[in-house]
């Protein structure tokens, strides 16, 4: 399977559970997690069965039953359906990065105006005005001026998703804090987005393709 999704190993069982509910929420009737005995002893905990989600996401990054890919080239894969810029020689933590970057500019466009300007507003205290007058008249130029503070943002809200396993709990009164509100929001509606395209649609992109940006952040989580 390769070392680079080795990093599951180490996570929680409510870390893996939202690549468990992908993997059989938009895996149609190809998904085999669910045949294996180790799942069915174990459904509540993930990281008794952790080689099965590994192996489930490579397979369905393959193109044959056959073959396996191997993660390297099933981040290649989604990084290309995702017109994301990189270079082949690239290690799989800097492709991850770029892949992160696209998603986070992603996730900037599907907020509303007011929860970008919430976000705003906690970064730049000092030019409030400022910022509020450009982000209704010019919000490519606030997102460029901002980008490194704004992606520190984003990436701090998402490590606080995956710790309190966030994803499910838009609108939930424990999901109480502007960031895991807005990620979330954010976050679903930038991959359901992505699940409305064309080349991305059918069972095997709409299962890689969050799972492979669910583990790039995964790895910043745990080697920060």
């Amino acid at each position: 399977m390769g070392e680079a999704l080795d990093i599951l190993d180490s996570c929680t069982d409510d870390e893996l559970q939202f690549l468990v509910d992908i993997i059989l929420q938009k895996g149609d009737l190809t998904e085999s997690l669910t045949g294996e005995d180790e799942y069915k002893r174990n459904k509540n905990h993930p990281t008794k069965y952790v080689k099965y989600i590994k192996k489930e996401i490579l397979d369905f990054g393959s193109n044959t039953f056959w073959f396996q890919v191997d993660y390297n080239e099933l981040l290649s894969d989604v990084c290309d359906k995702m017109d994301v810029t990189y270079r082949s020689s690239d290690s799989i933590y800097k492709k991850e990065e770029c892949l992160l970057e696209k998603v986070f500019e992603g996730i900037w466009q599907e907020l509303s105006e007011e929860d970008r300007l919430a976000i705003l507003q906690g970064l730049t205290a000092s030019d409030n005005w400022k910022t509020k007058v450009l982000l209704k008249f010019a919000a490519k130029e606030v997102f460029s001026k901002y980008r490194s503070r704004i992606f520190r943002y984003l990436m701090a809200s998402c490590f606080e998703i995956v710790e309190k396993n966030a994803l499910k709990l838009i609108g939930n009164a424990t999901a109480r804090t502007l960031g895991l509100k807005i990620l979330t929001k954010g976050f679903w509606g930038y991959i359901g987005w992505i699940w409305t395209i064309s080349d991305i649609a059918g069972p095997a992109y709409r299962v890689t393709v969050p799972c492979v940006i669910y583990v790039a952040l995964l790895r910043r989580k745990k080697e920060a």
